[in-house]
This record gives structure tokens, sequence and C-alpha cells, in this order.
């Protein structure tokens, strides 16, 4: 490596780091893909894998808004919120995010976004959608998510099962304001491997899960209209616990 004045070098080092890292996970994922995760089920009560505790109820009828209050969540697991308003009604709204085909609408098309599994017309609890989605450099990963709760036409769950994530739990929530709807999505994630998913997430993970998003919201104002949404209009990343 050339050191010179210009400090080429160190940001030179500093790729090479990156690459490096983003190697280890690439090679480490294979293994997540096959061999899965062992994301820890809502409803196996008291479950842990790697410092993430699950002690929830099974039922969908309880609270979901307590959802992130029933997880012992570790250092490692990151909070995600994104707030949008739009000009439509909450059923409108519920039956846009309820229709499991809409996903692929709302996902960014280099992301090869592929269903694998039969749609029915409306998401109900425990239901299991499979897709392959290419989230870097190209690489098709089978992700296995389930539908763990609903109540319509309010919220909803899904939890990833199988993927290249150690944790996901994504909330969605609908709210009705003056002139549409406010929806609020609240993501608990966490990466693998330690000190090299830390890495990955904060280079590559993050960055593009806050691109998805705003896609989405693009997406999201071109079909319903947008009303002012209060606050700032992307999504906002904290590791979780650090905003209660």
């Amino acid at each position: 490596m050339h050191w010179d004045d210009s400090g080429r070098g160190p940001r030179s080092c500093r790729r090479a780091l990156a690459w490096y890292a983003v190697q280890l996970y690439l090679n480490a994922l294979w293994s997540t893909v096959f061999f899965g995760p062992g994301t820890p089920r809502m409803g196996d009560r008291g479950s842990r894998e790697g410092g993430v505790q699950v002690n929830c109820s099974p039922t969908s009828k309880r609270d979901l808004s307590e959802s992130t209050s029933a997880l012992t969540l570790g250092p490692s697991v990151r909070r995600l919120r994104r707030v949008q308003r739009l000009s439509a009604s909450i059923d409108a709204a519920w039956g846009f995010f309820s229709d499991p085909a809409n996903l692929a609408r709302i996902t960014p098309p280099g992301l090869g976004f592929e269903v694998t599994s039969p749609l029915p017309e409306h998401i109900y609890t425990g239901q299991i959608v499979t897709y392959r989605v290419r989230p870097l450099f190209g690489v098709p990963v089978t992700w296995v998510t389930e539908i763990a709760a609903v109540d319509a036409p309010h919220r909803f769950v899904d939890e990833q099962r199988v993927g290249p994530y150690r944790f996901w739990h994504h909330q969605h929530h609908l709210r009705e304001v003056d002139g549409g709807v406010e929806v609020e999505d609240i993501v608990h994630y966490a990466l693998p491997f330690g000190p090299v998913g830390a890495i990955v997430d904060r280079l590559l993970v993050l960055p593009r899960l806050h691109r998805i998003f705003a896609y989405r919201g693009r997406v999201l104002a071109d079909t319903f209209g947008e009303l002012a949404t209060p606050g700032p209009r992307r999504s906002v990343a904290t590791l979780a616990g650090a905003d209660r």
C-alpha cells in the first residue's frame, strides 16, 4: 500500500478492511441460508438466541404496541423507525399493506425481489412467505418470513425465520389522522458474526435499509398522495434501548 500526503493510504486501508469484512460476512452468509439463523419464534416463551430473548404471548389479540417491550434486546440490536402520512383511508392503506403481492411494488428493483411461495389475498397470523432477494453484490439470498401477529386494520408484525439476519422483527402500524392515515414502521434487527457483522451493518446494511425505506416512501406517496408528516421525512436508526 502506498502512503502519501494525500491521505489515500488510510482510505485504501479502510476500504480493504471493509471489503475483507464483506467477504467474511458473505462467506458466512451461505451457512446462514442453508442451515438457518436460529431466529427465536414469538410464542416460544423464554427462547434465546445469541443474547436475544423472546418472551411473548403467542396470541394475535395481544397489544402489539407492547411487542418491543416484550423483547430483552442485546446491545447489538438496532432499531429503525420511519413515519409517513398518506392521503388515504385506513381501510385503503390496510388493503394495500395486507396484500403480500404488493411487497414487490415497494421494494427497489435492484434487489431482485421475487416471491417464491403461493400468496393469499390477505395476510393472516402464522402465514409463511418465502422469497428470494439479492441484497449485496447480486448474491441471491432465500428469506423466510412469518406473519407473527395481525390486528386488522391497525397493525401487523412480520419476523424472519430463515435469512441473513440474526434477528429481524418488523412492526407495521396504521393510525387514522386528519385527512388520511399515518404509517409507522419499526424494525428491530441484528446481524450475525459479532464485530464483523457490526462493521458490515454500519458500512452496508444500514445505508441500504435507509435507501429501501426511502424508495418505499416514494412509491407510497405516488400511490396514495402524501400529507405533511411531523418530524424527519426519513428513517431514523438507533441502538435498541437508546431511545427509551
